[in-house]
């Protein structure tokens, strides 16, 4: 499939060149292209092809190749030029084209070759002054042709960049298909080899015979090269192994009954090693006796005694997934049921229980029907939480006593009133009261189903006001400010203006939304008036608007930002009733304030804020006067730029423990990330004087994942060794926010160090999240997707309503350290406590206190319905050595 878009395209760029040939041809001038390797340009095709060889030579002596090429260097300095004249003597002409690629970088140049013919003497003096000869049939052309003719090949090129989107667009789709293909199949395959062990859990043979096909169903499947059960024997010291496969005779292990101390991994947790993975020396030793690259150790109990270990492992380098681990787990847990079950034979009744227990908490639906009797055996919860709605459960009943020759052993169900899709496998059995039966394992694929129709694009228009947003507002000022490059740094060329209304959020909440957005709708209005047809308005997020003023304006900065004052004097009329609410604006200049977008964007803000706390509707120009400042700035910036540079390894992460108090004797769950610069030039930098500088500049992103991918690895280790339940969360600014590859950026972390997306949990801040509320939420709701958590950090810090927090896709509140200082002793902080606490509660989300210092406060936390703290009381951040030293080992 993907062979036919490149064909597609091969044979336009074909056609493409013929056609630009019959244009040169019909213009009378010559092209050449020319295309960019590395740094410079290689001739790898000549258009001109079918002329002359007096031609060739004449050409050749106006445009030699080597001037052609300092030409061509001019697009290198630039970047951004998509035509340049070449500055060649009269009568010769040579223009440039650039062909850019999909990720808008110059890929060729076609340069376009022109003899004037519009003095025919002067011509006739050049050929004479200069010795050269003038070959007969030699194309001429003019001036005015010559433009004509190269927006002609624009054109051309314009149509083919269209296409060659077009063709990619196509591709991903069919690459998204066929990925989502492979999913459903390898999804089927997964239900039917869970279907033949669960057919094994009634049977009545010896149990080494049925755990030793266990391990060769589920090892093949996973295509494993060994998997064991090991037992420990009556002392309790030595281990032996009592069910195995291997994937040939030689893959078999050379097991001997061994002391306990020979086994690292059996002290009661999981491991999952990946060849990926750090790997202590008593693994590695272990690892290697067997021949392993990777392996997954998991503790079977009976009766809540460590008994048994499952050991799951291959020779090839593997690195493991979500959906294999949660496989082995559900045969972890059959082997326990089986277990259980045996011990307690003679009991039907104990082993129904044992047998309900572990059915409701496998990983997928689970129901048992008799279709002789027409009657439903059991089923268990997870089948009744995924399938709520009676009728669907009533549908689905239907088909569960369909006949066999019907139905066959699988089929799709779709739960038309949830809108909900389930892949359904059937196998016979014999239930625990000696009958015929039929299981039905019942699997979710509605996301599978949703996912082969998405489409996603990155709109850039507000939709309640119709403005551009604030994606816009930073494509359209980057755009000014390469116009603006050549002017001197005192000089201005255009400006940036915020504007923040003021008092909205009394408006919102004692008017109602509905009459917030009206509002917001008519101030968006009468903004495009007041910067008139020239300017660009902007809804930047929540009740900030934008205005650029271009160079070439014809009403100045200043004026517009009086004539929008003027506005704000005036009632505003909403829903026939007359309210007042004016609005402060920051304005800061380019280039002479800012020659980058973040540079701008931040003096802007600056500015603005500067207005808000002067009080209503003002106007403030950014000026920066402080040369202290500045120099202090400046080094720190030099220094930041050149860590980055380095890779970030200045950059360290701290690890902050979260304590659950909600479980006795309050385990650590995990860590907060906290990122710490020791500057080999500054010294230790304090992280509220770099993280925003590093904000401004823009430095924050690849710092940021820096944090998020050593987190991400770290996290993983933990899990590895011992503590599957660890968590780790980390902070994202609203620079990393508002980039468009933010989603790609987390993905790439979790698919790089193979951390289960359940234990991240991004933290965003309350002021950040209430910015822009759809958007953020919408933002939220994509990484959501990846199965990470989201938690709203600083929350009580802001002025968020509960409206704007019940639209937000939470997982976590952390309630900020100013509430608990006074916990216990100040009403309003205990009030504040519970009211999160019971609010949290109606989300389905967690609370985390932040700031715990004093075993007081500690005390005073208890009936609140807490679920983790964090705080100096518990920990202070520090190392991973450290953290690793104290709450992994």
């Amino acid at each position: 499939m993907k062979r036919v878009g490149v064909s597609r395209e091969s044979n336009l760029v074909s056609k493409n060149l013929q056609l630009m040939s019959d244009v040169a041809s019909a213009g009378g001038f010559y092209i050449r292209q020319y295309t960019r390797e590395n740094q410079a340009f290689v001739r790898v095709f000549d258009l001109s092809n079918q002329i002359s060889e007096g031609e060739r030579v004449y050409l050749d002596q106006h445009f030699p190749e080597e001037k052609v090429l300092r030409f061509l260097d001019h697009f290198l300095d630039t970047d951004l030029e998509e035509v340049i004249e070449g500055d060649v003597p009269y009568p010769a002409m040579m223009t440039g084209v650039v062909i850019r690629n999909s990720h808008h970088v110059i890929q060729s140049v076609l340069v376009l070759l022109g003899i004037s013919g519009e003095k025919a003497s002067e011509l006739e003096k050049a050929q004479a002054g200069d010795g050269l000869h003038f070959p007969e049939g030699l194309r001429l052309t003019n001036k005015k042709a010559m433009e004509s003719n190269l927006r002609l090949v624009l054109h051309i090129r314009d149509y083919h960049d269209e296409i060659r989107k077009e063709n990619q667009d196509i591709q991903g789709r069919l690459e998204d298909i066929e990925e989502e293909s492979t999913r459903n199949r390898r999804l089927l395959e997964r239900n039917e080899t869970m279907t033949s062990v669960l057919s094994l859990m009634e049977s009545e043979g010896e149990f080494d015979q049925i755990a030793n096909r266990i391990l060769e169903i589920s090892s093949r499947h996973l295509k494993l090269t060994e998997s064991a059960l090991l037992r420990l024997d009556g002392t309790k010291n030595s281990v032996e192994m009592i069910a195995e496969f291997a994937e040939s005779e030689g893959c078999k292990l050379r097991f001997v009954s061994r002391e306990r101390l020979g086994y690292p991994f059996f002290n009661g947790r999981p491991y999952t090693i990946s060849s990926d993975s750090e790997i202590p020396e008593e693994f590695q030793q272990y690892m290697d006796l067997c021949d392993f690259q990777a392996v997954v150790f998991y503790p079977v109990r009976i009766n809540e005694e460590l008994r048994m270990y499952l050991q799951f492992g291959t020779s090839r380098e593997h690195r493991w997934e979500q959906e294999e681990l949660k496989f082995l787990n559900d045969i972890r847990k059959i082997f326990q049921t089986i277990l259980s079950k045996r011990i307690t034979r003679n009991s039907l009744t104990s082993s129904y229980v044992t047998l309900d227990a572990i059915l409701q908490h496998t990983g997928c639906g689970v129901a048992v029907v008799d279709v002789e009797n027409h009657q439903v055996l059991f089923t268990n919860e997870t089948i009744r939480q995924a399938i709520p709605d009676k009728t669907d459960q009533d549908a689905l009943e239907r088909i569960a006593f369909l006949p066999t020759e019907e139905i066959g052993n699988s089929t799709q169900f779709h739960a038309i009133e949830g809108d909900l899709w389930f892949e359904l496998t059937m196998t016979e059995i014999t239930w625990v009261n000696g009958n015929k039966a039929r299981l039905v394992t019942v699997y979710d694929i509605t996301e599978m189903k949703e996912y082969q129709a998405r489409i996603e694009r990155q709109a850039y228009t507000d939709p309640m006001t119709g403005l551009r947003n604030r994606r816009g507002c930073e494509e359209d000022i980057a755009k000014e400010l390469r116009k603006a490059e050549k002017l001197p740094d005192n000089q201005t060329a255009g400006a940036s203006i915020y504007i923040d209304l003021d008092d909205f959020k009394n408006i919102n909440d004692s008017l109602g939304h509905e009459t917030g957005d009206l509002l917001l709708q008519r101030v968006a209005e009468a903004l495009v008036r007041a910067a008139g047809l020239e300017a660009n308005v902007y809804r930047l997020g929540g009740d900030e608007f934008g205005i650029l003023v271009p160079a070439e304006h014809s009403v100045t900065p200043e004026a517009i930002a009086q004539r929008v004052i003027d506005v704000f004097q005036n009632p505003w009329n909403l829903n026939e009733k007359q309210y007042y609410c004016t609005c402060s604006m920051g304005i800061a200049y380019y280039p002479r304030d800012g020659r980058d977008l973040s540079s701008l964007f931040r003096h802007a803000d600056i500015a603005l804020h500067q207005a808000k706390r002067q009080g209503k509707s003002k106007i403030v120009y950014y000026i920066d006067d402080d040369a202290k400042i500045i120099a202090r700035r400046l080094d720190m910036e030099k220094a930041m730029r050149q860590a980055v540079e380095d890779g970030c390894k200045e950059f360290e992460v701290y690890y902050q423990p979260l304590v659950d108090v909600s479980k006795p004797e309050h385990p650590v769950c995990g860590a907060e990330a906290l990122v710490r610069w020791n500057s080999k030039e500054l010294g230790f930098v304090q992280p509220l004087d770099f993280v925003p500088l590093a904000e401004y500049l823009g430095l924050i992103v690849p710092i940021g994942k820096h944090v998020l991918y050593e987190a991400c690895r770290r996290c993983r280790h933990w899990n590895d060794f011992g503590h599957p339940e660890y968590t780790v969360n980390v902070n994202l600014s609203l620079v990393q926010l508002i980039r468009e590859d933010i989603v790609e950026t987390v993905k790439g972390a979790l698919d790089e160090t193979g951390l289960n997306p359940e234990n991240l949990t991004l933290e965003v801040t309350e002021g950040l999240a209430i910015h822009d509320v759809e958007s953020v939420s919408n933002l939220l709701k994509k990484l959501k997707e990846l199965g990470v958590k989201v938690a709203l950090d600083d929350f009580g810090t802001g002025y968020s309503s509960l409206n704007c927090l019940k639209r937000l896709p939470l997982d976590v509140i952390k309630i900020d350290k100013s509430f608990i200082d006074n916990v216990g002793e100040d009403r309003y902080s205990d009030a504040f406590v519970k009211t999160v606490s019971k609010l949290a509660e109606v989300m389905h989300a967690e609370v985390v206190v932040e700031g715990v210092e004093t075993k007081h406060q500690s005390d005073a936390l208890k009936d609140m319905h807490i679920d983790m703290v964090q705080g100096y009381l518990y920990d202070k951040p520090i190392t991973k050595e450290d953290f690793e030293e104290k709450y992994v080992k």
